[in-house]
C-alpha cells in the first residue's frame, strides 16, 4: 500500500469538516454554499477510497469479516446520526448543530493523522549506528578513488 493512501482519507475528513464549518460560523450566504459545494464533491471519493485501504490492508482470510463491519458500521451510523441530531439541533440550533458537527468531524481527522504520525514512527526502522558510518565512508572512498 503507497505510504500516502491512508493519509488520503484522514485529508479528506479534515477537509470535510473545515468546509462544513463556515455553515456555523455565521459566514455569508456566498461563502458558504461555495463550502458547501467543495465539501460535496470532496466526500465521494472516500467510500470507494475507505474500501481500497480496507482490500489493501487486510489478509484475504479477514476481508469479508473487516468489509461486513465496515458496512454494518455505515449503515448504523445514518439511523444514529438522525437519532443524535434532533436533539442536538433543538439544543443548539441549526447553526450550533453544524458548527459542533464540522469541528468534530474536523478533529477526528486530526486525531487519526496524529496516531497514523505516531504509528509511523514506531514502525520505521532505525538504522543501525555502524550502517550510517560505513555509508559514509563508502562514498568518500568512492569519491577519491575517481580521476
Amino acid at each position: 500500500m503507497p505510504p500516502s493512501a491512508p493519509w488520503s482519507g484522514i485529508g479528506i475528513v479534515i477537509g470535510f469538516g473545515a468546509l462544513m464549518l463556515p455553515l456555523g460560523l455565521g459566514a455569508p450566504t456566498a461563502v458558504s454554499v461555495v463550502c458547501f459545494g467543495m465539501a460535496g464533491l470532496l466526500w465521494p471519493p472516500y467510500s470507494s477510497l475507505s474500501t481500497t485501504l480496507f482490500q489493501r490492508s487486510a489478509p484475504s482470510a479477514l476481508l469479508p469479516r473487516a468489509l461486513a463491519a465496515s458496512s454494518a458500521v455505515r449503515v448504523l451510523s445514518v439511523p444514529l446520526g438522525t437519532a443524535l441530531g434532533g436533539p442536538l439541533v433543538a439544543g443548539l440550533g441549526a447553526v450550533g448543530a453544524l458548527r459542533l458537527s464540522g469541528a468534530g468531524i474536523a478533529v477526528v481527522g486530526m486525531v487519526a493523522a496524529a496516531a497514523l504520525t505516531l504509528r509511523a514512527a514506531r514502525t520505521r526502522p532505525e538504522p543501525a549506528a555502524g550502517d550510517t558510518e560505513s555509508a559514509g565512508a563508502d562514498a568518500g572512498a568512492g569519491a577519491e578513488a575517481r580521476p
